[in-house]
């Protein structure tokens, strides 16, 4: 006698021609059923013995294979859909934005890191004028330059990752409503979009029940997929009063004008592409400290200096 699993914590048993003696009683029938019999055999009750039980397990036997072939046929359609049969429709990521070959946000050297790479000298000096081991440490921290719109991760004075960035369009400055990017040490405070989908948008530090995805055309500079908020950590500089970059909403965030990453655009946060900034965010603790730096420009004076000649 065969037996197959239902799935369902019981077993059905198929008659087997082994078996089919056993139909001569009522002491067992297939799913508790009584014996099957067609009219021809309710006809000839007082027939032949051995005829009735013939057309008794063929009946039996027929059942059995139609319900094995439902049960195994429910079995691959549970099996192809991963345990949903709901009905409901898996969503598609939207796709990253494709760069063509050329754009510098792409093949710009100083954001290709594929492994842990020392400072430069020159690197160092900037760093070293703003007293980073005093402020990092040994610990993980980010350095913005402007004046190369790069957003550099390091740690232990090696660069872990490098991408482009862009910062404000109208330079630096710490003024509320100035629309310029802060300069000075800040530190990641709050850390938003844990899981939100690529293109997720935020409006003040919350997501709203809006996706951008490339080709949407708006006008307005959307804070994209993940943000990263700063808050000044120096009094009188980037915090308090009217120059406080927390209050100033300050992000590192993705955005829908990555075309203009890698040049100054922003309108006073520090712009990643999408797929940045969700590394950036992952890798970036909060309490990370930030560092914003722009070189000193040399003053009108100093270049008429330097341009005229020697007597």
């Amino acid at each position: 006698m065969t037996q197959f699993p239902l799935g369902l914590g019981s077993v059905f048993k198929c008659p087997s021609p082994d078996h089919r003696d056993s139909y001569a009683s009522d002491e067992w029938r297939p799913f508790g059923m009584l014996r099957y019999r067609s009219g021809a055999a309710n006809a000839g009750a007082h027939g032949n013995q051995k005829e009735r039980m013939e057309w008794d397990y063929r009946m039996q036997w027929l059942v059995c294979c139609c319900l094995m072939t439902c049960v195994l046929s429910a079995q691959e359609t549970g099996s192809a859909s991963d345990g949903k049969n709901d009905g409901s429709v898996a969503e598609t990521p939207a796709p990253p934005v494709a760069r063509p070959s050329g754009d510098p946000a792409v093949d710009d050297p100083r954001c290709k890191v594929e492994e842990p790479t020392p400072l430069t000298p020159e690197q160092e000096a900037v760093l070293n004028a703003h007293y980073w081991d005093e402020w990092v440490g040994d610990s993980l921290g980010v350095w913005v330059s402007v004046d190369e719109q790069v957003l550099r991760v390091i740690r232990n004075r090696m660069i872990l990752r490098a991408f482009p960035c862009a910062t404000a369009e109208k330079g630096t400055g710490f003024v509320v409503n100035s629309m310029q990017t802060p300069l000075g040490w800040h530190s990641v405070k709050t850390k938003v979009g844990e899981g939100a989908p690529w293109g997720q948008v935020f409006r003040g530090a919350k997501a709203v029940n809006q996706v951008w995805k490339p080709g949407d055309a708006t006008k307005e500079d959307l804070v994209l997929t993940r943000l990263l908020w700063l808050t000044g950590e120096e009094p009188g500089v980037n915090q308090g009063g009217n120059v406080d970059s927390y209050n100033r909403f300050i992000y590192i965030h993705g955005t829908n004008d990555e075309a203009r990453i890698g040049t100054p655009s922003s309108h006073g946060c520090v712009r990643l592409k999408n797929d940045d900034v969700m590394k950036a965010f992952d890798l970036i603790p909060k309490g990370a400290r930030v560092l914003i730096t722009e070189q000193p420009k040399p003053s009108e004076e100093a270049v008429a200096k330097t341009a005229s000649p020697t007597p």
